[in-house]
């Protein structure tokens, strides 16, 4: 599989796969990368993409927070907002919307004429909480790919909505206790006043974050 990813690494111009990641030589950064190394810009705040040891981080604004949090208020931590361009030795990044989380980009890179998004985990379906999935035009696109095989199949996110909601209502009358396996940002569609579900503890500091940082969550 590595040397699968190696192969297809060395068709891109602009990046290029190492023992620490996904690596742009011209602008010396890393995109996500999962060793410690000297800059590394950050598609959004998840464990699996943002890791501790990290010289300089860069990142949208919204993924601050919960990058502090998690990795240590004294992080060296420069934060964006979309579309705003920084120049690394000639090569121009810039963040854009990925619809995941909030806070979560797609990276731009663009260099003498050529331009490559890497997408980070993304989402074309408006959650109604972060920040709307934007197509950016470019040569090459390398796509976060975790569920691109054709076996997976989704439904939207109001039927999935629709149908834990409707379990619950139906358990409830039993006291029926309800878990899931949740990322550490809301992905839990019951937790709300009208349903009278609760989240755990352990989700707490992560709603506080997004409450402070002007995230409300809409309840149907």
């Amino acid at each position: 599989m590595i040397g699968t990813i190696r192969k297809l690494s060395s068709l891109l111009s602009l990046l290029e796969l190492t023992d620490s990641g996904l690596f742009c030589p011209p602008a010396g950064i890393f995109i996500d990368p999962w060793r410690p190394v000297e800059r590394a810009v950050i598609t959004h705040a998840h464990s699996d993409h943002s890791r501790w040891g990290m010289k300089h981080y860069l990142a949208h604004h919204h993924s601050a927070e919960v990058m502090k949090l998690r990795l240590g208020q004294e992080i060296s931590l420069e934060t964006v907002d979309y579309g705003q361009s920084l120049d690394f030795n000639g090569v121009k990044i810039s963040l854009h919307p990925a619809g995941h989380i909030p806070g979560s980009s797609q990276i731009r890179l663009e260099y003498k004429g050529q331009v490559t998004v890497v997408s980070g985990d993304y989402k074309v379906e408006n959650d109604g909480l972060s920040t709307p999935f934007e197509p950016v035009k470019c040569h090459e696109f390398v796509s976060e790919c975790t569920f691109g095989l054709p076996i997976y199949k989704w439904e939207t996110q109001a039927e999935i909505f629709n149908q834990v909601n409707s379990w619950w209502r139906k358990k409830r009358c039993r006291r029926a206790k309800f878990g899931s396996f949740c990322l550490f940002l809301r992905q839990s569609p019951t937790d709300s006043p009208k349903s009278g579900s609760k989240r755990g503890g352990g989700f707490c500091p992560w709603c506080c974050l997004e409450y402070q940082s002007g995230f409300a969550c809409k309840w149907n």
